[in-house]
């Protein structure tokens, strides 16, 4: 894009996921993505963070840019501006219908509210990833021995996930979980599914983010590597797919920038910006 006047005195609303397009593997935002960001906010544009994690997670990875980063959460169920949150919840009738679809095929759930994680992971190497997740988060990590534990607190949960490394096991846990109609699904990778609530996505999110901030898809820039961030995609004159993506995720984006690990999101943010490293030191000296 050929920087124009006009672009640098408009304001634009730029949306990222967290996971494979702000942060790698580490959990850590690179230095220059955290100058990029600043300079970005300092000159007035409104930037969100956008992600399946729960609250608490996503706004771990948030603080990294700035204390007050705006989040959509919970694949579009939790909106948080600073202290003001808007959630959607799951509904006590889809969390219940979750747990038995699950027990049912074999997958496991895990179920969130805005801090902790319900789970009925067994597997080592699922818990030490939820742990690693959380480090130096105050989130829990809380096991569903059946589905009295579920009905404790079906009625606080915003969104689940189920997972498998069975595509057949997951396929017909998808149908059944379509046929109930009571969610939205979606997919972060080819073993699993997301449990959304019903009419919601990281798309709805952001357009109600647009309609509060009068920002429109012209003025809209979104990053993401997932099925569930293509929706979001359609809201965005700019979608932008990070290079490693499924190929599905690739073909519903305007254009595409290096993987994560190369710093694609800040980098495609300096070209359309003109942003130079002379800029990024002025930001990071005041």
């Amino acid at each position: 894009m050929v920087l124009t006047e006009e672009l640098l005195m408009t304001h634009y609303l730029i949306v990222t996921d967290i996971d494979g397009t702000l942060i790698p593997k580490s959990q850590i935002v690179s230095p220059l993505t955290k100058a990029v960001f600043a300079k970005l906010r300092a000159d007035g544009h409104e930037t969100y963070i956008a992600s399946g994690r729960l609250l608490a997670l996503a706004r771990s990875i948030g603080n990294q840019l700035s204390p007050d980063m705006n989040v959509i959460c919970s694949n579009g169920a939790v909106i948080a501006q600073g202290k003001q949150i808007h959630q959607t919840l799951l509904g006590s009738d889809a969390a219940i219908a979750a747990y038995e679809i699950c027990e049912r095929y074999g997958l496991t759930l895990r179920l969130f509210n805005l801090k902790d994680t319900f789970h009925t992971s067994t597997e080592h190497e699922a818990i030490e990833h939820m742990r690693f997740l959380r480090r130096g988060v105050d989130t829990g990590t809380i096991y569903l021995n059946d589905i009295a534990d579920v009905k404790t607190i079906a009625d606080t949960i915003t969104n689940g996930l189920a997972v498998s490394h069975d595509h057949n096991k997951l396929a017909l846990a998808r149908q059944a979980f379509a046929e109930t109609g009571l969610f939205s699904l979606s997919a972060s990778n080819p073993w699993n599914i997301e449990l959304i609530p019903k009419g919601v996505s990281k798309a709805t999110a952001l357009r109600s983010v647009q309609q509060q901030l009068r920002i429109d898809a012209a003025h809209t820039i979104v990053f993401g590597n997932g099925l569930n961030d293509a929706p979001m995609f359609s809201e965005a004159q700019t979608s932008v797919a990070m290079a490693d993506s499924p190929q599905v995720v690739i073909d519903q984006a305007a254009t595409t920038t290096v993987p994560v690990d190369e710093d694609g999101v800040p980098k495609f943010l300096m070209k359309m910006f003109g942003i130079t490293a002379s800029d990024l030191q002025e930001v990071q000296e005041k």
